[in-house]
């Protein structure tokens, strides 16, 4: 079972972690902040930071040179694991 877990994770390349990664701080960075400056609830907040988060990456996606204009889906579903990831870390 591990192995196979392990050989899923190597098939992943190393720019997807980085999309994950990214997105899960801001997420969470804009969570936290947007709860501090606002009076709604914990849930809203993390939401409106994981929509932040996707904005940040679906701009990244299409102004990106590397692409040509056009966006990366593997690139977006990475960034939409991040904010799913950090959506419940921004309760903690």
């Amino acid at each position: 079972m591990l192995r196979k877990i392990e050989e899923f994770l190597c098939k992943i390349e190393s720019d997807k972690y980085v999309h994950v990664l990214l997105s899960l701080m801001i997420t969470v960075i804009a969570g936290k902040c947007i709860l501090l400056l606002s009076p709604w609830n914990q849930y809203l907040c993390a939401g409106l930071g994981a929509g932040v988060s996707l904005v940040f990456g679906g701009i990244k996606e299409v102004t990106d040179p590397h692409t040509g204009g056009e966006a990366s889906w593997r690139d977006l579903l990475a960034d939409c694991v991040g904010c799913l990831i950090g959506f419940f870390l921004a309760f903690l």
